[in-house]
């Protein structure tokens, strides 16, 4: 039987290695001239550079179920985030005391004892194989969830910053089940940096198939049944697996895009003798707010896995409508008021962009199972993580009843 998969990102990848070793005739239409979909890297002299800020969660269920995590080459950040204030040039931190004592007394210090034990009995509170439950049902929001914890107002402030870095949203409008579930996930895990970047992920994947045909630049124009229509060729299969963003997916169903708020991300690079900081964490600004055009998180990706020139890369992300109107100038003059007459002197290396890089909570789901004999996969089907992407996955294979890759 043939399976025709539309996106070669890494839930087509992973559904064509199933389908592959179930016996099909697997075929990826792929609108680019490369795998990975979101999940890019790039090399700048021989060093890798993420399309958009990413790491890996090792606490994710599917990783160890897909991935081989060792020949990715992780390293982990520090069980921490920094919250620098620009208008004192202060830097606060804000860690997991169990993981990493060293973080207990920076974090008292920081947000007090009563907030420390609401941050320690929320993390208390998670549990490892929870991180395998649907989180996808209708629940309140984060911002209604970060409102109820009794939190004070500057600890309050400090996740809502923290969260609008995870879900690209400053309004917290996703469910409040994915804010428990990445809380469990960095409870119970560490934020990894991989060796050769993001794209290394989808990659693995690809490596494993064997009889898979790609069709690369061979974007879809539309689907009738099991009937897909490109510029060259019409090609029919016996099933029909869309792969593609939340609001690709949606055109080819609702006819037209259907968009929420605009998850939209650039990362301004720049090369330094030496780093600013060398704690291996996140540094997000304490006093961001939305549309004041200015970055939302800074990360130093080298002092994990360093460039063979010895130069420090510092790697700025900026948001949403935020994106309209910055540029690597006016980054480099915020991250002076950051990092002080340094900055003034690093060089710009480049900038990358991300459009649509999260799905949006807000257009109604697809259902799994659309229409006779095509399925719907993708982080949009439960929530914007690897985790989610992999668990529509197999959601999917468990419909069709198909088992996992070996």
């Amino acid at each position: 039987m043939k399976v025709a998969i539309v996106g070669a990102g890494l839930a087509g990848l992973a559904t064509a290695l199933a389908f592959e070793q179930a016996g099909y005739e697997v075929h990826i239409f792929e609108s680019s001239n490369d795998i990975g979909g979101r999940m890019k890297t790039i090399m700048d002299d021989s060093h890798p550079i993420d399309v958009g800020f990413h790491v890996l969660h090792t606490a994710y269920p599917s990783v160890h179920r897909w991935l081989d995590l060792a020949k990715l080459r992780p390293k982990p950040m520090a069980k921490c985030s920094l919250f620098f204030d620009k208008s004192n040039q202060t830097t606060e931190r804000l860690g997991d005391g169990l993981a990493s004592p060293s973080h207990l007394l920076p974090t008292l210090r920081a947000i007090g004892f009563g907030d420390s034990l609401r941050l320690l009995r929320w993390r208390l509170s998670t549990r490892k194989n929870n991180l395998d439950k649907r989180k996808d049902e209708v629940q309140h929001s984060i911002n209604k969830l970060l409102s109820s914890q009794g939190f004070s107002k500057k600890t309050e402030r400090y996740l809502r910053i923290l969260f609008t870095g995870i879900t690209l949203d400053p309004d917290l409008s996703d469910n409040a089940g994915f804010a428990h579930f990445t809380w469990s996930a960095m409870s119970h895990g560490s934020m990894v940096l991989l060796k050769d970047g993001i794209q290394s992920i989808p990659q693995q994947l690809r490596e494993r198939l064997n009889h898979t045909t790609i069709h690369f630049n061979e974007p879809i124009l539309r689907i009738e049944e099991t009937a897909l229509f490109t510029q060259s060729q019409t090609f029919v299969a016996d099933m029909v697996i869309l792969a593609t963003p939340q609001h690709i997916s949606h055109s080819f169903f609702q006819g037209t895009p259907v968009r929420g708020s605009m998850r939209t991300t650039k990362m301004f690079c720049f090369l330094s003798n030496a780093a600013p900081y060398t704690l291996p964490a996140l540094m997000l600004s304490s006093t961001w707010q939305k549309n004041q055009r200015s970055i939302l998180h800074v990360n130093i990706p080298t002092l994990l896995h360093p460039r063979s020139d010895g130069k420090q890369m510092i790697c700025a992300t900026v948001i949403g409508e935020d994106t309209k109107h910055c540029d690597e100038h006016s980054v480099q003059s915020e991250l002076v008021e950051w990092f002080g007459d340094e900055a003034k002197q690093w060089d710009f290396l480049r900038m990358t962009e991300v459009v649509d890089a999260l799905p949006s909570s807000q257009p109604e789901k697809i259902a799994l199972n659309p229409s006779k004999n095509v399925y719907v996969v993708g982080d949009h089907c439960i929530h914007g993580s690897v985790q989610g992407t992999l668990e529509s996955v197999e959601r999917c294979l468990e419909a069709v009843g198909i088992p996992l890759p070996r």
